[in-house]
């Protein structure tokens, strides 16, 4: 049986079929939040089972931009050359024991993207203010979601030293490298699987990150301390088509 660093790396592996879709996730801050995992497996739809590491749960919200969003062989629109997403995700086991994400919601601000997400995928893509900005080695994220506007952030990091690949034995392994999703369409599991080159991260000299969003999504109780932050500048994706499990 392979333990859970083989199980992320087998899925590191390109599938050998074409991609439906190709993206650019860019300027990603990672940041992530221990939880009581009795608590987080109670926000976990079944046939999907909570994935710890080391006895915790964890919690992600992640602010990046995405970029060049379009059906493989054709260009993207002009509406999705560049927009801004945040999702807040655990991480979940599907009945086969493949590790991937569960997303709780995924804020963006382009509406064709919130609607195709919605329907091709079941994800819970929501309506929302984004701003990134970047001066020099700072980076400012900011977020109000549209028709919740208690759930909104601000967060700062500075990022200026070399990224390189994460220890595949780590736990910034274990949170970034994760290659399929796991969705719910009309009451029936979807699987979807990307695939990318390995995130370059490194962890940010200095931070600052509030938000409210997390307990706005999940009633999870609110914190303001984070348990790992990192950065990475980015990957081209190719997205396959989602299935039905």
């Amino acid at each position: 049986m392979l333990n859970d660093f083989q199980a992320l790396a087998q899925l590191q592996i390109r599938p050998n079929h074409r991609p439906f879709m190709r993206q650019s996730w860019q300027n990603l801050a990672f940041f992530h939040r221990k939880f009581d995992p009795d608590i987080i497996a109670s926000l976990i739809p079944k046939p999907l089972t909570l994935h710890t590491h080391q006895s915790n749960a964890y919690i992600g919200f992640v602010p990046f931009v995405m970029a060049n969003v379009r059906l493989a062989g054709l260009p993207p629109l002009p509406s999705q050359r560049r927009f801004l997403e945040t999702n807040i995700r655990t991480y979940v086991l599907d009945s086969e024991g493949r590790p991937g994400v569960y997303f709780f919601s995924l804020d963006c601000t382009e509406p064709l993207s919130i609607a195709f997400a919605r329907s091709q995928f079941g994800l819970n893509y929501l309506p929302a203010l984004l701003t990134f900005n970047q001066v020099e080695d700072q980076i400012t994220y900011t977020g109000t979601r549209r028709h919740q506007p208690k759930a909104a952030y601000r967060a700062t990091i500075q990022i200026n030293q070399e990224a390189t690949p994460a220890n595949p034995n780590s736990l910034e392994f274990w949170l970034v490298e994760r290659y399929l999703l796991f969705a719910f369409r009309q009451g029936k599991l979807l699987t979807g699987q990307v695939h990318h080159a390995p995130y370059q991260i490194i962890t940010p000299t200095q931070t600052d990150c509030l938000e409210s969003m997390i307990t706005a999504t999940t009633r999870l109780p609110h914190h303001t301390h984070w348990d790992s932050i990192l950065y990475s500048t980015g990957v081209d994706v190719d997205v396959f088509r989602p299935t039905l499990s």
